[in-house]
């Protein structure tokens, strides 16, 4: 008998490798449909085994592997390719055998094999068979298998094949080791603001993160945010954001209102849809009330604060959110587009004063304005005031082409006979 000397992962290696029943080739889908084998009990790294020490010394990988159950006289198959200790081209690599030829039949006599492929992912103590070929019809000398479903990148595999005519199968093959390239990488985002145990004074913060080092070939990078109100993130909230190229950093933001006087734990990870970056460590941030100018004096109205810098900068980072801004209630060939431009913009203006808010067309409440914004003057209560002014924050809304606006709409709205009316949440 040949044997072959190896230095990989032998822990691997001592493992007892089950048959595998005859039929079409299967491929494992679930934990229960897998094969995994351990080392013996007791076994570790560095202790001594049949052929060799684990892990740390030559091994006689046949020694090792018990052959199973033998019921055909003919030599295990060569493994040729991916060679022992090989590093492969990709994800799903064709496995390549030199054809058993049975002893003391002449070539003309020899019997129609076909072929038996298994691959094992190696994870430490332990292999589980995630791809199998069976019934692979023998080629011209060679026969070969291409592994499915696609292998994890930068992972060790070991494999190998065996002949089989019906039920009856032929020793395996010694088994050769491989691993996969790193062909996608994807950092973890970092946690930018709002600062880690930090306060905000909006119910809408902005979640930002510093932006992954990713490699080019990732494609659509997706920032997945989590975020709780209990800080270990027992039940979080799923929030998706684009990767914004454009700029160092991307920008989530929460959908719901968050609670003043509450804790909150948020975290991110990248992901391209296949590969996913690690998740970053958990921050935390508390609600606190927000910032509000002080009442007017009685009879007197506050002046409007210019924040058209606010509708400039928020533009130019969510390009996207503006052009999509018109929604499906106004009608026309625009109206295809959510709230997110304007909700972000009126959180933003709330961090620096919660006077502002959004506005009730005409009055009335169950009608919210798409592109409006409102700014309380007065004094007391702010929800359902109609002491406001009214700002158009979106030129050209729902036409080809929207655009960041500072439009005071007050007086037009007083001359028409309406009124405006504040709101918030919307």
């Amino acid at each position: 008998m040949v044997k072959t000397q190896t230095k990989l992962l032998a822990a691997a290696l001592t493992c007892v490798l089950l048959a595998t029943s005859c039929g079409d080739e299967t491929t494992p889908t679930a934990p229960s449909a897998t094969s995994t084998v351990a080392l013996p009990a007791g076994a570790a790294q560095g202790s001594p085994v049949a052929g060799g020490v684990i892990g740390l010394l030559d091994i006689d990988i046949n020694a090792a592997l018990p052959s199973g159950t033998i019921s055909l006289k003919t030599p295990a198959p060569a493994l040729s390719s991916p060679a022992n200790n090989a590093t492969t081209d990709d994800l799903t690599p064709t496995l390549t055998i030199s054809n058993s030829t049975p002893t003391n039949i002449s070539p003309s006599e020899a019997p129609a094999f076909t072929y038996e492929f298994e691959v094992f992912r190696v994870e430490g103590a332990t292999m589980t068979r995630v791809a199998h070929g069976n019934n692979r019809p023998a080629g011209g000398g060679t026969t070969s298998w291409t592994v499915s479903p696609s292998l994890v990148q930068t992972t060790t595999y070991t494999w190998r094949a065996r002949a089989k005519i019906g039920n009856e199968t032929g020793p395996w093959a010694q088994p050769y080791t491989f691993t996969t390239p790193t062909m996608i990488t994807i950092g973890v985002p970092t946690l930018n603001a709002p600062a880690n145990g930090g306060e905000v004074s909006t119910s809408r913060p902005d979640l930002v993160v510093n932006n992954p080092t990713v490699s080019a070939n990732a494609g659509t990078i997706e920032i997945q945010y989590q975020i709780d109100d209990d800080v270990n993130l027992s039940s979080p909230t799923l929030i998706k954001v684009a990767l914004n190229q454009s700029s160092g950093t991307t920008t989530g933001n929460y959908a719901g209102t968050l609670t003043p006087g509450t804790t909150y734990g948020w975290r991110v990870q990248a992901t391209n849809g296949t590969v996913s970056s690690g998740w970053s460590p958990i921050w935390t941030f508390t609600v606190v009330e927000g910032n509000r100018t002080a009442d007017p004096t009685p009879g007197q109205a506050l002046p409007l604060p210019d924040e058209y810098s606010v509708v400039l900068a928020l533009a130019a980072e969510r390009p996207d959110l503006l052009a999509d801004s018109c929604q499906p209630e106004y009608g026309g060939p625009y109206a295809t587009g959510t709230w997110e431009f304007l909700d972000i913009l009126v959180e933003r203006l709330r961090a620096k004063d919660t006077r502002w808010g959004y506005n009730c067309k005409r009055g009335n409440c169950n009608d919210v304005s798409l592109d409006v914004v409102d700014y309380h003057w007065g004094a007391g209560e702010s929800q359902n005031s109609t002491q406001v002014y009214i700002i158009d924050v979106i030129g050209g809304h729902c036409g080809p082409d929207p655009g960041a606006a500072w439009i005071d709409q007050t007086d037009a709205t007083s001359d028409h006979g309406d009124i405006g009316r504040w709101t918030y949440p919307r």
